[in-house]
């Protein structure tokens, strides 16, 4: 069978400081605990000098339990309810829902032991062994007990107390191995030898939030030991028996390598001893173990290498040998290391020379590894949120120039494709000139893309989001854009994703791009894969994104992949790394999805592919069902009007609108519309519709002349129109009252789509 070995997560810093003969060790925890290494079965005493020791040790076993769905039975007292669960909402812990769900019970001490201060171990078994038993089929039970109920002092009680926690051993752990036990003890209120005896009771014990496991002063419950009341007084036995154990201790523990392996063993911390003229090493168990036999795998250094990252076994071996060579003062480095699941673990290791030669040589060096996994994490997640602060700056910037340029731009462009459709409406079809004008055609439209592209970066380019899913909406994107090409597609989508608002054209937009991204990163064929599933993101999981719900859109190719040295700036506008590439592809993609208040971002490893992770809100509304409008050569009557301050603009839309059937009537600002407005209603005519560019520099735009307008025709439908604007109209007409929008530069058969769609109001 083949072996799996872990790497186990380890909190604890210690620095080892030869003095003479005598190592010591120092337990620096900062505010770091151990508490990862209790489980089912385990009896544990927490001894606390300081209430904040208790309230770290006992919400992490409560978060612990409820986190894997065991049941929590605390038992407090000056651990006061109403700060227990303050403390433990803090934590982000939804306490009601547990106490109501039954699964987190809060109880004081006299509710629970009858209601006496007097305390009687056969009671409080017999409490334990109901509750245990009734509850034994559920996945697992946490009890935490206080022990202030010995406060009164009396000989007996603390003698009793003692002899509960013996009894626990025999009567309680062995009989129901899916609970575990957390006992409390105030070291201010016991005399010192109790707290002896306490831990001589309790196979594991906390101190100074160190977690030790198996308690090395544990005594093994004996016949002698476990007496009734009436009998031996306890509290002398286990004196005497200290005695003799420490008598013991002091003979195992006499050489110093029988002393660091002990300790090693107790500590459960991730502690190396490397001896340098053997070339052997030492792992603590804790650190790298065989899975089945639960022994250490570590023999060699050059063992110990085949579980570091490659990238980082140079400067590891490297540190090693400057340290040797008395080079350096300390060896400290991060590593990773690859854990059960093949996946690497960031860990902190230090050491130092304890031992020489008597020529001076070293000849041994001992340290440690700490996790440091999360404040990786953490860092990662920080200079990913400083790159997007960046970017957006830049995006900031760049959004000025195309708010600039976008409206003239869009209005001279929609005027070149007004004048060529025309030109080419009334051409016959065997003229050679019509060709011509159908490239033309092309090439406008590939710069309207372009403009399109550039106007996403401006501030006011806002999606036009409708609530919808999307599911099906990714799988017809994806095969459209790979039709004709040597790629394939393997999609693995969520069949009940949440709903999400999202704007069609630019989320197809974003999804456009990055498969282009894909398909030119394997140029000889391949395979990309497509996921989305629904995913919660937790408060200050991503620093970049907002807590909440999310679809995660998961896009990987097994292409060439992305250097280091220019992953950070892919997002960037105008950054590319293609001779062909204009550098706006992955800029649009970011600007998109910040713009539906989402998060994008990239994982690549040179030869062998990259992967784009997208984030979108998940919405709380209704899905709206659009009918697909059947193109079709609309032809209609009546009277339109239109406003716009662009000449060649009117004169382009009157006669697209002519072409159909319409009578049109122009004014280039609100004023003149309004003038018109009321000339007619005054003549009694019946106007269609109305089309309202909602700029028009130096005079009323759109969205005022509408509000006016509906003064005088209630009914009739307004369409904003618009080649950018700051405005939210475009995204949200209905909002502002107008009936819909459409955007220039225009084509003719959006025009007739956007009439034919809201015939049913025009008709």
């Amino acid at each position: 069978m083949k072996k799996k070995y872990s790497v186990k997560a380890q909190y604890i810093v210690i620095f080892l400081v030869e003095r003479g003969d005598i190592m010591c060790i120092n337990f620096n925890l900062s505010n770091h605990h151990n508490l990862h290494g209790m489980s089912h079965g385990d009896h544990t005493c927490l001894i606390y000098n300081k209430f904040e020791d208790y309230a770290i040790v006992a919400t992490e076993y409560i978060k612990n339990g409820l986190n894997a769905n065991e049941i929590v039975f605390c038992v407090i007292d000056e651990y006061d309810e109403e700060t227990l669960i303050n403390d433990l909402k803090k934590l982000d812990i939804d306490v009601d829902y547990f106490i109501e769900k039954g699964q987190l019970i809060l109880s004081s001490i006299k509710n629970t032991y009858r209601g006496t201060r007097e305390f009687k171990p056969e009671d409080t078994l017999g409490f334990w062994k109901s509750f245990v038993e009734a509850n034994k089929d559920c996945v697992g039970i946490r009890i935490l007990g206080e022990a202030t109920f010995a406060l009164d002092g009396k000989y007996e009680t603390l003698e009793r107390l003692i002899e509960y926690e013996i009894r626990v051993n025999i009567d309680l752990i062995p009989l129901y191995r899916n609970h575990q036990y957390l006992c409390v003890y105030n070291k201010n209120l016991y005399p010192s030898a109790v707290i002896k005896s306490i831990i001589h009771a309790h196979p594991n014990y906390i101190n100074e939030l160190l977690l030790v496991k198996p308690n090395p002063f544990y005594l093994e419950p004996n016949n002698y030991l476990m007496v009734h009341r009436e009998g031996v007084k306890i509290y002398n036995e286990l004196q005497l028996l200290d005695n003799k154990v420490s008598i013991n201790l002091e003979k195992e523990l006499r050489t110093d390598q029988a002393r660091f392996r002990y300790i090693l063993g107790s500590i459960g911390d991730g502690v190396w001893d490397y001896d340098i003229i053997k070339d052997s090493l030492y792992i603590s168990q804790s650190l790298l173990v065989d899975e089945d036999k639960e022994e250490t795998v570590v023999n060699y250094l050059q063992d110990f290498l085949n579980y570091i990252h490659p990238d980082d076994i140079k400067k590891f071996k490297e540190s090693i040998n400057l340290h040797s060579q008395n080079k350096t003062e300390l060896i400290n480095e991060e590593l990773r290391l690859k854990d059960i699941n093949n996946t690497w673990h960031w860990y902190q290791c230090k050491g130092k020379t304890v031992g020489k030669s008597e020529n001076g040589q070293n000849t041994r060096i001992v340290g440690t590894f700490q996790d440091i996994q999360m404040r990786k994490s953490i860092e990662l997640e920080k200079q990913k949120l400083l790159e997007h602060m960046q970017r957006i700056d830049k995006l900031n910037s760049l959004s000025i120039l195309a708010g600039g340029i976008a409206h003239d731009f869009n209005n001279l462009l929609g005027g070149i494709f007004g004048y060529v459709e025309l030109a080419k409406s009334i051409s016959d079809e065997n003229d050679g000139a019509v060709k011509y004008l159908d490239k033309a055609l092309t090439v406008f439209e590939r710069a309207k893309d372009l403009t399109q592209q550039l106007l996403t970066f401006s501030k006011g380019d806002i999606p036009k989001r409708e609530t919808g899913r999307l599911g099906k909406f990714i799988e017809d994107s994806v095969l459209f854009v790979l039709s004709g090409t040597n790629i394939s597609c393997q999609f693995d989508i969520t069949n009940d994703l949440w709903l999400c608002d999202f704007d069609g054209n630019q989320i197809g937009q974003v999804i456009d791009n990055l498969l282009i991204n894909s398909t030119q990163a394997m140029p000889q064929g391949g395979k990309v894969e497509i996921s989305a599933k629904n995913i919660v993101i937790g408060d200050g999981e991503k620093l970049s994104i907002e807590k909440g719900k999310y679809i995660e859109i998961v896009i990987k190719d097994y292409g060439e992949g992305i250097k280091k040295e220019v992953i950070k700036s892919i997002f960037d506008p105008f950054f590319s790394t293609k001779p062909e590439g204009n550098g706006l592809g992955l800029a649009t993609c970011y600007s998109i999805v910040k713009k539906h208040d989402g998060y994008i971002e990239v994982e690549s490893e040179v030869g062998k592919g990259t992967t784009f992770y997208i984030y979108l809100p998940a919405s709380m509304g209704q899905e709206v069902l659009n009918e697909q409008v059947a193109l079709s050569e609309h032809q209609g009557e009546g009277t339109i009007l239109i406003m716009d301050d662009e000449e060649f603009i009117r004169d382009i839309l009157s006669k697209m609108l002519e072409s159909m059937g319409y009578t049109v009537i122009e004014a280039a600002d609100g004023d003149a519309m309004l003038n018109l407005s009321e000339g007619l209603r005054e003549e009694g005519k019946h106007i269609k519709c109305t089309i309202f560019d909602l700029t028009v520099p130096g005079g009323m735009g759109g969205k005022e002349t509408r509000a006016k307008f509906s003064e005088i025709f209630p009914d009739v439908p307004v369409f904003a129109s618009s080649g950018f604007s700051e405005d939210p109209i475009m995204a949200k007409p209905r909002d502002f009252g107008f009936t819909d929008s459409i955007n220039k530069p225009f084509r003719l058969k959006e025009i007739a789509q956007i009439l034919e769609k809201h015939m049913d109001v025009t008709g």
